[in-house]
């Protein structure tokens, strides 16, 4: 049996005739071709999100990566100042805190969750030091108590990632309602994704919003500069990926438990000495946007489990300072030696709602055989 990473056809099915009949109006209208700034697809979208995340505000963008952009120079960061994040994300973390003129600073993560450990966030703090951007990983919050806690000590925003946790909790409340700010990527493959590119913020707090609001149009005021520098450019939701996003709200809550599910079986049927799966943290739900293992020999596995049909990815395979494009940083091999451990060992196994407990245990059972292999 082949097991695909991802089905996009299987994962649209559910929706397809809504889709079909709110996207057929596009055909009628000029908001596809030539979308006004205010569009109701997207103003409706919007406070439907908000009211989702549980947030006063969400303005629609053109990307997570836009997102974290604005959210970091609408917060009020600037040259010279310094972001607290982590190294094992996708580079789009930094590289938005590249481009508000930031230094990005990365500290160490939590070897059990990979998301950052707050407990090596203080040593990184200088007065440079202005943000910390909490990546909720694959879809599991980050310890957001004791974060917030060090954040209102030393003055410091938040800036969650929540490009992979959309609908995920800690304590209760959804990512991106926790921090200052919340960003989110409505790319094809996350859990709440559009048919393209598209990402939002969301906030509580006035003065924010109405930055992004201004920044993403090109409208700030002459006099404050902040508004001015916006290297996104133009960085707005597409009315047709408001119009897909507003339909696949209303199921994200129930695919997200159908990955839960997928989740528990996975651990069920994987448990090799050889093979450490995903843990979920107290307090936490966590709403697996990639299923994660960890293997000593894990380029062994991955070959094995190609050959045998099951499609898998590895995210990511290197920490973002010993990538090229930071090498100004001068962090060498060794600066964070769990994020580099972990890089060498993460494994994305298949997961998307529509996945069968089949192809689950078609997965399962190749897992356990190379971990058989292993030990002979």
């Amino acid at each position: 049996m082949a097991v695909q990473f991802i089905d996009f056809e299987r994962m649209n099915a559910e929706i397809k005739s809504e889709i079909f009949q709110k996207t057929d109006k596009f055909l009628r209208i000029d908001e596809f071709a030539n979308p006004p700034p205010e569009s109701e697809y997207v103003r409706c979208f919007e406070k439907e999100f908000a009211d989702y995340c549980g947030t006063r505000f969400a303005v629609g963008v053109g990307s997570g990566t836009s997102a974290l952009t604005l959210s970091l120079i609408a917060a009020g960061i600037r040259n010279g100042n310094e972001v607290i994040t982590v190294p094992n994300t996708f580079i789009a973390t930094a590289l938005a805190i590249a481009s508000s003129g930031a230094r990005p600073v990365f500290t160490e993560i939590d070897p059990k969750t990979h998301n950052i450990d707050p407990k090596r966030i203080k040593d990184k703090i200088t007065d440079k030091t202005k943000a910390i951007v909490p990546v909720h990983l694959y879809g599991q919050p980050c310890d957001m108590k004791e974060i917030m806690e060090i954040a209102e000590e030393n003055d410091l925003c938040v800036i969650e990632d929540s490009c992979q946790a959309h609908g995920a909790t800690y304590g209760g409340k959804k990512t991106g309602s926790i921090g200052d700010v919340g960003c989110f990527s409505f790319f094809p493959t996350k859990n709440l994704g559009c048919f393209g590119d598209g990402g939002a913020i969301t906030t509580d707090n006035e003065e924010i919003n109405e930055r992004v609001k201004s920044m993403k149009e090109y409208k700030g005021p002459d006099t404050d500069s902040a508004l001015r520098m916006n290297p996104c450019g133009h960085s707005r939701l597409d009315p047709f990926q408001a119009a897909i996003l507003q339909i696949k709200i209303k199921y994200l809550d129930k695919w997200n438990e159908m990955r839960r599910r997928n989740a528990n079986l996975y651990g069920k049927l994987i448990q090799c000495s050889g093979i450490e799966t995903p843990t979920e943290a107290k307090d936490r739900k966590h709403v697996f946007y990639l299923y994660v293992i960890k293997a000593e020999r894990r380029d062994s596995l991955k070959i094995w489990l190609e050959t045998h049909g099951i499609k898998t990815k590895i995210h990511y395979p290197f920490p973002i300072h010993l990538q090229k494009c930071f090498g100004d940083l001068n962090l060498p091999a060794g600066s964070f030696p769990v994020a580099e451990d972990v890089s060498k060992r993460i494994l994305s196994l298949p997961m998307f709602p529509q996945l069968t407990s089949e192809e689950i245990v078609e997965v399962g059972e190749a897992v356990r055989k190379w971990d058989e292999r292993q030990k002979n």
